[in-house]
């Protein structure tokens, strides 16, 4: 599956300011991405290659397998044309890269994107939002990574997308037809090894051009012309597209200083993912509650049809997660103080494996059911986008409260909620 199908069809589920960041990098990288995330259930021809252009491609691959630190600027150039209106766009950028997990890419817009090594973010200052993301522990696939930063990233720093992702190279020839090795393209006087990429559709055409000195990416160069499109159209109505990024500085033995990959929000920055958990949170209020069933840390099957009738407190966390970490001990007390009284509390685990998880709970002495969410199904269906999140479902099987992060008197309004669940009232629903 292709990130630029991906772009276009999560618009509409990412916040606007992001929204407007993955058009205009729809429009830098056109239709087609260089990058792509690859689905092994789809077959494939693999692309005919040839000899030269492998041993380019491989030299590549080996390059940012082994690069330890990097500093990769550059410029952005495209001439767009939609529905008959041309628009051209020219944008400078600066990035670095430290491995195994850091990086930082800022374009002069003032859009800002990285990773400290813990979280990954993206930041619009002149909107004052933030996104942020745990992030990757090292090189990833790059499905792995946390969206929109592929999507940014693949038509505004590609280079710096094959230095975090774990194989650049498979996503390069994924849908392509023929990869051929052209002969060598001078910029201000000076050789560079250039490749052209022929996609299966045949819609567009893409040109690398690889640093001699580094084997990194030089250039990439893209174009999609009404020939190519035979009379097709695209999503956004494209019509034609010239496009090219090229690396003014690539300087791979940069060493950072531990501060130059830090990042916290500014004060009066909104957090648009925290905006988009409170609007998923008010749609979940009053509704039945998603049915599941997850296996226990213990073993056992657990179904949330079967426990209707009861309270049930859901609370999704994982052990990276330190605001997490922070509240489990007062579910904890939670579950201790309501066990017997109809009121079940379980922690969702999310994606994290059952030595991982047991080792955690013996070690800080918590007794607190865990159901283990190996997929993110059950998340996914509570449109979890953060934790951690706790759900109270009331007997009538409907979502009643969502509390959102580890405020201080979270504990408390919870308590509280459960206490209110024992009404008359409630049981009257029951009934109904």
């Amino acid at each position: 599956m292709k990130i630029a199908n991906n772009t276009i069809r999560t618009e509409g589920r990412l916040p606007r300011v992001f929204r407007t960041c993955l058009v205009v990098a729809f429009l830098l990288g056109s239709a087609r991405a260089v990058v792509q995330d690859t689905d092994d259930s789809e077959q494939k021809t693999p692309a005919k290659i040839s000899p030269p252009a492998q041993a380019l491609l491989d030299q590549l691959r080996q390059a940012y397998a082994s690069l330890e630190g990097a500093e990769l600027n550059g410029q952005i150039q495209a001439q767009v044309e939609m529905e008959g209106q041309e628009q051209k766009m020219k944008h400078k950028f600066t990035s670095s890269y430290q491995a195994p997990n850091k990086f930082r890419h800022e374009l002069e817009d003032g859009l800002q994107m990285g990773s400290t090594g813990d979280k990954a973010y993206v930041f619009q200052k002149s909107a004052k939002a933030y996104f942020q993301k745990k992030a990757p522990d090292g090189r990833v696939p790059i499905g792995d990574l946390p969206s929109p930063i592929p999507q940014l990233l693949q038509t505004q720093n590609p280079s710096l997308l094959f230095a975090i992702i774990k194989d650049p190279i498979l996503g390069v020839t994924d849908n392509m037809k023929e990869i051929v090795k052209l002969d060598d393209l001078k910029i201000n006087g000076e050789s560079f090894p250039a490749i052209a990429l022929i996609p299966q559709d045949g819609q567009s055409k893409i040109t690398l051009l690889v640093d001699p000195a580094t084997h990194l990416l030089k250039r990439l160069d893209i174009e999609i012309t009404p020939a190519m499109l035979k009379g097709a159209k695209t999503p956004n109505g494209l019509q034609s597209v010239r496009a090219q990024i090229e690396y003014t500085t690539i300087h791979t033995k940069a060493k950072f200083d531990p501060a130059h990959f830090a990042w916290n929000p500014p004060e009066d920055a909104k957090d648009v993912a925290g905006e988009k958990e409170r609007a998923s949170a008010e749609k979940l209020i009053g509704k039945p509650a998603p049915d599941f069933t997850l296996e226990s840390l213990d073993g056992e099957t657990v179904t949330l049809a079967d426990l209707k009738g009861q309270v049930v407190v859901l609370d999704f966390w994982a052990t990276w997660c330190p605001p997490c970490v922070k509240s489990l001990p007062e579910l904890d007390q939670i579950y201790q103080q309501k066990a017997g009284e109809g009121v079940k509390v379980f922690a969702v685990n999310l994606k994290e494996n059952h030595s991982q998880v047991r080792s955690f709970l013996q070690a800080r002495g918590l007794s607190i059911p865990v159901l283990l969410d190996k997929d993110g199904e059950v998340a996914q269906k509570y449109s979890i986008h953060a934790i951690p999140q706790t759900i109270v479902i009331g007997k009538n099987g409907e979502v009643k409260k969502v509390f959102l992060g580890a405020a201080t008197d979270a504990p408390e309004q919870i308590r509280a909620e459960i206490e209110s669940l024992g009404t008359s009232q409630e049981v009257s629903a029951l009934n109904r």
